[in-house]
C-alpha cells in the first residue's frame, strides 16, 4: 500500500508554497513522511525560537510567510520516530533533494536542522 499523509500533515502543507505542496505529495509517493509544520505564526515561531528549534525570531522566518516558503518534514517509515538517527535523516534528505531536481524545484536545507526544507533564493 502507497504511504499517504495524515490529515495532520495535510493541513499543515495545506499552508505552505504551491511548489512544496507539489513537491510533498509526489514525495510521499516513495517514502512514509510527516508535514511537522508548514506556516508558523508568531508566537509558534517565537516558541522555537525559544526552545531553539528556530534560530530566528518572528517574522523573520521562511515558515511566518503565508503562503510559507518553509516546511519541517520528518520520514516516518521507522517509528518510533529516532531524533538521532542522523543517517536515517540524510537519507530522506537524499530522496527529496533528488525528487525536487526531477521535478525542476529548487529548494535547499539547513546543515543543523534536518527536518526543514525551503524554497532557495528566498532569503
Amino acid at each position: 500500500m502507497m504511504p499517504k499523509f495524515s490529515v495532520a500533515s495535510l493541513t499543515n502543507l495545506e499552508t505552505c508554497h504551491n511548489d512544496l505542496i507539489r513537491l510533498f505529495m509526489r514525495v510521499i509517493e516513495g517514502w512514509d513522511c510527516a508535514v511537522i509544520c508548514g506556516h508558523r505564526g508568531e508566537a509558534a515561531q517565537n516558541e522555537a525560537f525559544a526552545k531553539g528549534t528556530s534560530k530566528l525570531r518572528w517574522p523573520d522566518s521562511l515558515h511566518n510567510q503565508l503562503p510559507s516558503l518553509a516546511v519541517d518534514v520528518v520520514p516516518t517509515d521507522i517509528t518510533p520516530l529516532d531524533w538521532e538517527d542522523i543517517e536515517h535523516f540524510k537519507r530522506f534528505r537524499s530522496f527529496v533533494l533528488g525528487v525536487a531536481l526531477g521535478m525542476g524545484i529548487e529548494i535547499e536545507t539547513i546543515s543543523w536542522d534536518y527536518p526543514h526544507y525551503q524554497l532557495k533564493d528566498q532569503q
